[in-house]
Order: structure tokens, then sequence, then C-alpha cells
């Protein structure tokens, strides 16, 4: 990201300003850190030459993609100064691209400016253009920003849109609101995907505000509360206009804005900012329930069991409303580990709902019930509890409520109980990963007396989920002969294209060249070659919401997409094309389950000895193989590691100069990511499964998970307690499967139990 300089902060809070494009103008976000250049007054701003430099710009865009930005930056540096033409204009761009994602934009704006004078190509002058203005912008030299911005504009770019918006960033920042507001309906106009558009008309509306124009203000912000907008974006919509309409006194429209928010978006933190409000707080058409629930569901915990209590303390309250505030105060004691208050409440709950009342909080009462009794040691409980959600008509969890007294009656070594649930949850399950796990629960049930009937499970089960986790797990127990070869992929595109054709038909030449003629992928690919990556994965991102429904057209987004560089569109378009169907070839698997930084992989997993597929499955579900990605828990890069685990590896590696932002270099990622699994690895003695768990729920809770399932694999998976992990160890194991499969290590999907 790049950062806005003091000027333009000053700016921010002199006046209305459009925040939310200031982010459109940083080039990316994460941005690694690179040598420090050494401009002259006249010179390019570059890395020092070191004598004998060879020029590999090939070689230059590898390491930065691996990690080693200083190698690459050395290579750039020397195609500058020792290079052709050719080489010195790609250093050029190359190295003003980086420093302007790094936010130095002092030198990208020099090193881009001696790029233009040596004039490169139309397409590569105009991209220059963009950034250019971009980074004139954050040091906020809003004259030199709007000459590149309009010079952009008249060269024909596709991404005029976005200069318009820049255009309006600078003419707010100087207060020329009119001018400002124009500019955004200029880029409206040409084109935004739906985030964008968002923040476009949230700053209109601001303008609108900053001008008195209250009526339009109030309209821009009524559009973005519909129902094709985003939950976020609607729920700030109404939090923006509640704000608006209490400022110009239109005290009934504020309230109906803030308990509309309170009501449709309880989840998102506005909702809370709402309820704190003196209108929202003495509003009557605020209930106690919405208050309560808010509180809720924003872990307010006192707060929430003080009002769910008045709620039961009220003589107005009816039955169900008493049963619903009993069954929130079942999960607030479990939050405060008060769990034989928390059987009262959900018995309580249970006694209010009488059949047919309200059947899905009768089967969520009866579920949480369970699982207490599950925690206490009374499984004898526990199974007739999970037994009895399945019974309930509506039940959400009336499937998992069989499969699971089914489990627990399992491990009690109750075998014939447990077959007769799982039958249940066969007949019941309403998709074809839960069929799955119904049969492969059946097939080990009848394994140890009738080996006929555990074959036909087992095969149902592969058929009801071929490419799941267990459909995989079937598959190699009915038939373990599926491994190895010799790593040679099979197939190729064209092998793709039959496929495709045999399942829908020849593909429409017209369609696919009008959408890649068309102006959101130009838009798309102008922003990704200047290094705007942010806005141009929005626009990639929205594109394949529009695709979805066209298979072919699906597949050459996730071809094209992938030829780019972009791996973490490519891989979702091609998955969404694969899992349709129960027999996707081995080539677009490929583009599923991409060797991104295959080389640093191989050399990493060899060294703490597990298969490079393994890490790669797992860097797929950490990131999707994007090396800035931060997790809300503040894990970095694409193995997510968090600082305080990446600061117990630097010290056992001997990492001494390692900062929580070599994270983000793809090599420091994947060995540290390596590092971790081997270890785990170790600890739990190869076991892949718990080591996964371990990974993302941490050693001992895989320990304990370990401990309760006997050391049994099936049973540890069923056994973890956290969903997330749980889902995570299904996830990387699904991908190491069909990794395997797709790059030739095994003859067909399938996963040893």
């Amino acid at each position: 990201m790049t950062f806005l300089p003091h000027a333009v902060r000053s700016l921010l809070r002199g006046g209305v300003f459009i925040i939310a494009f200031a982010a459109v103008w940083g080039c990316s976000d994460g941005a690694a850190p690179g040598s420090t250049p050494t401009p002259t007054d006249s010179g390019p701003a570059i890395s020092p030459v070191a004598s004998g430099t060879v020029i590999d710009l090939a070689l230059a865009e590898r390491l930065y993609y691996e990690g080693d930005f200083e190698g690459a930056l050395a290579i750039y540096s020397a195609a500058i100064e020792n290079g052709d033409e050719g080489e010195r204009q790609a250093g050029l761009w190359a190295i003003a691209q980086i420093q302007a994602g790094d936010g130095e934009n002092d030198d990208a704006e020099r090193n881009l400016r001696l790029l233009r004078e040596m004039s490169p190509d139309t397409k590569t002058d105009r991209q220059a253009l963009l950034l250019l203005a971009s980074v004139e912008f954050a040091q906020a030299d809003l004259d030199e920003g709007r000459a590149a911005f309009e010079a952009y504009l008249e060269s024909g770019g596709p991404a005029a849109s976005y200069a318009h918006l820049g255009l309006a960033d600078i003419e707010s920042a100087e207060g020329n609101a009119e001018a400002a507001l124009s500019r955004i309906v200029e880029a409206l106009a040409a084109g935004l995907p739906a985030s964008a558009e968002a923040e476009a008309i949230f700053t209109q509306a601001a303008l609108y505000e900053a001008e008195e124009d209250y009526d339009s203000a109030s309209a821009a912000l009524s559009g973005l509360t519909d129902s094709s907008r985003s939950d976020a974006t609607a729920a700030e919509a109404l939090w923006r206009r509640g704000n608006l309409e209490a400022s110009r006194g239109d005290e009934n429209e504020a309230r109906l804005m803030y308990r509309t928010l309170i009501r449709r978006y309880p989840e998102f933190a506005r909702a809370l900012d709402a309820l704190n409000t003196p209108l929202a707080a003495a509003d009557p058409g605020v209930s106690s329930f919405d208050r309560a629930f808010v509180y809720f569901v924003q872990r307010s915990n006192d707060l929430a069991l003080a009002a769910f209590e008045g709620i039961l303390a009220s003589p107005a309250t009816g039955t169900v409303a008493a049963a619903e505030a009993h069954y929130y105060l079942g999960i607030l004691s479990e939050r405060f580990s008060l769990y034989d208050e928390a059987l009262a409440h959900y018995d309580a709950a249970i006694a209010l709902l009488s059949p047919g009342l309200d059947d899905p909080l009768r089967g969520q009462s009866t579920w949480d019930r369970a699982t207490v009794l599950e925690l206490q040691g009374d499984i004898d409980g526990a199974i007739a509890g999970f037994a009895e959600v399945g019974e309930i008509p509506g039940a959400e969890l009336a499937g998992e409520g069989t499969f699971r007294a089914g489990l627990l009656a399992y491990n009690l070594g109750r075998v014939s109980e447990a077959i007769t649930h799982w039958t249940r949850f066969s007949q019941v399950a309403a998709s074809g990963d839960e069929r799955a796990r119904a049969h492969y629960w059946l097939g080990l049930a009848h394994q140890g007396f009738d080996s006929t009937r555990a074959g036909e499970e087992f095969a149902a089960a592969a058929a009801a989920d071929p490419l799941g986790y267990y459909g995989l797990v079937a598959a190699a127990t009915i038939d373990p002969t599926f491994c190895c070869l010799n790593g040679d992929p099979p197939g190729n595109a064209a092998d793709v294209e039959s496929w495709l054709r045999s399942h829908v038909g020849p593909e429409d030449a017209t369609a696919r060249n009008e959408f890649f003629a068309g102006d959101p992928w130009r838009r798309a690919r102008e922003l990704h070659e200047a290094s705007l990556s942010g806005r141009a994965d929005d626009e990639f991102r929205e594109m394949l919401e529009g695709v979805s429904g066209d298979a072919w057209l699906l597949y050459r987004f996730a071809e094209e997409t992938s030829e780019l560089g972009l791996p973490w569109i490519s891989t979702l378009a091609a998955q969404r094309l694969a899992l349709r169907y129960a027999d996707p070839p081995p080539a677009l698997l490929r583009l599923v389950y991409p060797r991104e930084y295959w080389d640093l992989v191989q050399v990493e997993a060899e060294v703490n000895g597990f298969d490079p597929y393994l890490l790669l499955s797992m860097m797929r579900q950490e990131s999707l193989y994007f090396p800035r990605a931060v997790s809300p828990a503040e894990a970095l890069g694409l193995t997510q590691v968090i600082p305080a685990t990446a600061d117990g590896i630097a010290a056992a590696i001997g990492e001494e100069d390692f900062t929580y932002i070599d994270l983000f270099r793809p090599n420091v990622s994947i060995r540290f990511g390596s590092y971790y699994v081997g270890t785990q690895l170790d600890v739990f003695g190869g076991n892949v499964r718990a080591a996964v768990a371990a990974y993302n729920g941490g050693p001992f809770n895989a320990e304990t998970w370990l401990a309760a399932a006997g050391g049994d694999n099936d049973i540890f998976v069923e056994a973890i307690t956290f969903t997330e992990t749980r889902s995570y160890v299904e996830l990387v194991l699904e991908n190491y499967a069909l990794y395997r499969y797709a790059w030739g290590e095994t003859s067909r999907p399938a996963l040893s139990p």
C-alpha cells in the first residue's frame, strides 16, 4: 500500500476527500522491501551495480517472483546502466513498478519520467502515465498528477474510469466539489466493478453532504442499500444515511435507518454503533431482542446477558421469545464455562417449544444441549440428544445430529446402534459430501463382519462425492493400488477442450472474442500491467462472477488469468468448472492445482523430509498462492505464519536478520512454512492428518484430538472440535490427492486412509 505523505493527510483533514480512492493509486498491498536506490540529480534511481552483473531480465523476473528482491533489483539496475535501449527501458519500467509498490514514490517518479523520455511503445507509455499519475498524487503533487491523469485520458487508455477517479481525488483535495462530482459521474459512466462503484458513490454522497445538498446525498446512499449490494456495503450505507438524516434534523428517517441496520446486519460493527446512538437508544421500534442479539453477535457478553435476562423478566415476553432468550443465555453460559447453567437454559427452551411451535429453534437447542452433555462425559445422554435432533422437522443440524449419535455409539463399541443411525443419515443426507460421509462410516462399521456390504458402502461413498474427502478415502479403501506413477503429467489442453465439448457442446467463438475485447477485460489488464494490482484484482473477481454461468468462458478466463500470473484468480475459475462434473481431466485439474513456486517448494520440502505436493496443498488452502496474504489473526504470506511462530522458527533455523515483513517474500514464507510442517510431522510420527491439524489448530489441540481418537485417523478427523480446523484438514487432504493425480503421481484420485 502506498501511504499518503503528510501533505495529503493534511488535505484529508481539511475538507471532503475521496478517502477510498487513496488506495486506488497504491500499487500493491503489503509491498516487499527492496534495496535502497542511489539516485543522482539527473540519472535513474537504481541500486548499486556490481561489476560483472549479468543482464538477464528473465532471471530478474524469476528472482522477484521468488522473493529475492535485491537480486532482481541488481539485474534491473545493471540493465539500466549497461544494457541496450530495450533492456534499459525494461529495467526502468520494472524498477519503477517495484518502487511504486514499495511506496518509494519519488524514485518511481524519476524512473517513470526517464522511461517516457525514451519513447517506449504506446502501451508501455500509456501504462507508465497511469502509474506516474498515481505516484504524483501520492506525493501530493496535485498539478503533476492532474496532468498525468489527463494525458492518460487523452491516450484513450481502457482504465479511463480510474483516471477520472484520480482527477476527482485531486479536485476534492483542492476544494472543487462540483468538479469532483462531475469526475465521479464520468467514472461511473465509464464502468467500475461493484466495490469501486460503491466507494465512488460513498464519496459522491459525502461531497453532496459537504455542499449541503442533503437530498442528493441521501439518494446516493439509498442506492447502496438494495439487495444487489454486498452486506458490508449496505450496512455502511445505512449507517451513513442515518447520520446524514440525523444531522439535517429528520429524526424519524434517521431512526428508520439505524433500526434497519440493527435488524438486518447485526453481525457488522456498524450495528453496534447504531445501537449506541441516542436516537436508536430511545427508539421504541428497536426491540429488546434486537438489542440483545446485536450485543450477542458482537460478543458484548455482559450486555447480552443482561439484555436476555431482561427479556425473561418481562411479563410481556411470549413463549417463543422466552425460548429464544433461554437459548442465547445457554450459549452465553457456555462462553462463561458455566455448563450446568447452559443445560438449564437449553432445557427451559426445549420445554417451552412444543412440536411445531418453532422446530428450528427446538432443534438447535437440542443440539447444543447434546454437545454440553458430551463435553461433560454423559455420552448416553448426548447420543439420545443428537438422535432426537435428527427427528425434529426443519432442524438445521438434523443430519449432523444423526451422524454424531452414530459416531458416539461406534466409539463405545455399539456398532449395530451406529449402523442404525448412519443408515438414517444416508437416507436424509442432502449433499454429495454428506452421503459420502454416511456411506464411508457404514463401510467401516460393516468391515468387521460383512466385507461384501462394507465394499458396497465404500463404493457408494466414492460415487456420491468422487473428488471430496470421504469419496477419495473410500476409493483408496476399495483399491489401494493407485500409487505411484512417475510424475509425468497426463493430458493437455486439447483434452480439456474435448471434455468440454462432450459436456456442453462446441465453444461460442464469438462470445469468447467479445468477452476478451470488452471493456472490463481490457480495463483489468491495463490496471494489472500498470501494477495497480488491487484494483485489477477487483475487476478480475467481478468478471469471474460474470462468466461462471458459461463453461467455455470460465475455462478461457482461467487460462488467461493463469498466464497473467494470477493464480489466486485462475484457480477459482478452474475449480468452479472442474467441480461441476465428476470426471475433470488432469489438464484442467492442473489449473485448479498449479505448481506455484515449484522450485522453492521442492527444495524446502526435501530439506524437511516430506512430499512437496503436501506443502502446495496447504499453501493453496492458506493463501491461494497470494504472497501478500494477511489473515484476521495477522498470519502473513503464502504459508500464513503468525509472527509469534515466525520468531521461534527464525531462531531455530538461524535467521538472524529476520523481520516480519520478510514473510511476504515467497522464499522466506515457504522456508518457514516447510520447517513448521516438518516439525509437526516429526512430532506426530509422520501422521499427515495430525500434522495438518496442528498447523491450523495448534499442536496441543491436535495432540488432544489424536488421544481422544486413540490414534485412529478416521475418528481423529471427526474428533476435531474446531469446525474450521476439521474443514481445513479435509480440504488440504483433498488438495493433496488431486494435486498428485493432476501431476501424474497417481493413476486416479484417491487418498490413503
